[in-house]
C-alpha cells in the first residue's frame, strides 16, 4: 500500500509537469504557428486535452494565423468605414458617448495588413428588447445555466412556461448572439438559430460582421482579458454595457473572416473526434478495471459483468431548441 501510495503521488506530479509542457507548447505553437512547432503539441511525453487545443485554435484564428489572407479582398478599414457610414438609429445612440480610438496598450498582438482593430460597438449592436414573459409562454427560455462555459454549446431548453418565467425577459432572433453578462469569466455565449427569450441577464447582440466570426472572438482568451480586466465587483462579477462596447474586436476582411470560421468549424470538427476517441478510451479502461474486479470477486458468473469491449461514445450534442 506504501508503494500504491507513492506510485500514486508520482503519477500526480507528472501530470501536473505534463500540464505545463502541454501549455507552453500551446503558447510557442500560437505565438509562431510553424510545421515544426506544431510537433511540440503532439509531443509524445504528454497529451494536449481537447478544451486546450480548442483555445489553440480560436486564439490562431483572431490572429490572423489560422487562414491566409487574400490580396484580393476589400480591407477591413474600407468594412469599418461603410458600416460608420451606414449608422443604424441603434447604432447612432451607442455611438452618442464618445470613444477614443482603440490604444495601443489595449492591442493584445499585432494583426495583419489588411485587418484592423475596432471597437465592439463598432461591429456590434447590443439589442436590448425587455417583454413581459406571459405573452411569450410557449417560447423556448435561454439561460445562462444553458450554455456550457468557454465553448458556446448549447444545452437543451426549456419553455418559458415551464421555467415559470415570472419577470421581464429578452426577446431574441434566429443569426443573433446571446452573451451572458454575469461572470464573464466563464465566457457562456452562443448564436440561436431560434426565437425566443433569454434572461435580463443577458445581452441579445445584432453582429454588423460576420456573427460566427465575432461568437469565436467573444470565445477567445483575447475576449475574455478584457471582459474580466474592468470587473470589480467580487460577489457577482458582471460586465455593463459600456465595458462590452468598449472592448477591442480585430476585424479581418470580411470575405476572410468567413474563411476563418469554416476553417475553424473544420479543425473543431476534428478535435470533437479525437474527444470521442479519448472518451472510448476511457470508458474501455474503466469497463476493463471493472471486469478485473469483477473476476477476482467472482461477480462475472450472475450475468450482471460481461467482458469489455471497445465501443465509442459520441460528444454532446447542440441542440437549438426544446420539443
Amino acid at each position: 500500500m506504501a508503494l500504491c501510495d507513492r506510485l500514486a503521488l508520482q503519477q500526480q506530479e507528472r501530470e501536473t509537469r505534463h500540464a505545463a509542457l502541454a501549455r507552453a507548447s500551446l503558447s510557442r505553437f500560437a505565438a509562431a504557428p510553424t510545421p515544426a512547432s506544431l510537433n511540440f503539441i503532439f509531443h509524445p511525453s504528454y497529451h494536449v486535452s481537447p478544451a486546450d487545443l480548442r483555445k489553440a485554435i480560436l486564439t490562431l484564428a483572431v490572429q490572423g494565423k489560422l487562414v491566409l489572407q487574400d490580396p484580393n479582398d476589400e480591407p477591413a478599414e474600407k468594412l469599418l468605414a461603410r458600416l460608420a457610414r451606414d449608422h443604424t438609429p441603434e447604432q447612432s445612440r451607442n455611438q452618442a458617448s464618445p470613444l477614443p480610438p482603440v490604444p495601443v496598450d489595449a492591442l493584445q498582438y499585432e494583426v495583419p495588413e489588411s485587418w484592423a482593430w475596432a471597437r465592439f460597438r463598432d461591429v456590434a449592436i447590443i439589442a436590448s428588447n425587455l417583454v413581459k414573459p406571459d405573452e411569450f409562454l410557449a417560447f423556448t427560455h435561454l439561460a445562462p445555466d444553458n450554455i456550457e462555459k468557454g465553448n458556446g454549446v448549447l444545452l437543451p431548453c426549456r419553455t418559458v412556461r415551464e421555467d415559470e418565467v415570472i419577470s421581464s425577459n429578452h426577446r431574441f432572433f434566429p443569426g443573433q448572439i446571446v452573451y451572458s453578462k454575469i461572470r464573464p469569466n466563464l465566457a457562456k455565449v452562443v448564436v440561436v438559430d431560434f426565437e425566443g427569450l433569454c434572461s435580463a441577464d443577458m445581452y441579445p447582440i445584432d453582429a454588423l460582421i460576420d456573427a460566427s466570426y465575432l461568437w469565436r472572438y467573444m470565445l477567445s482568451a483575447s475576449f475574455l482579458a478584457q471582459a474580466v480586466k474592468t470587473d470589480t465587483r467580487v460577489a457577482m462579477p458582471k460586465i455593463n454595457q459600456t465595458e462590452l462596447n468598449a472592448i477591442a474586436v480585430p476585424v479581418p476582411p470580411l470575405a476572410e473572416q468567413r474563411r476563418i470560421v469554416a476553417k475553424v468549424e473544420q479543425l473543431m470538427a476534428l478535435v470533437d473526434a479525437l474527444e470521442q476517441h479519448l472518451a472510448a478510451s476511457r470508458s474501455t479502461a474503466g469497463n476493463l478495471l471493472s471486469y478485473l474486479v469483477a473476476e477476482l470477486t467472482g461477480t462475472p458468473r450472475n450475468g450482471k459483468v460481461s467482458k469489455p469491449a471497445v465501443s465509442g461514445t459520441g460528444r454532446r450534442g447542440r441542440p437549438r431548441k426544446s420539443a
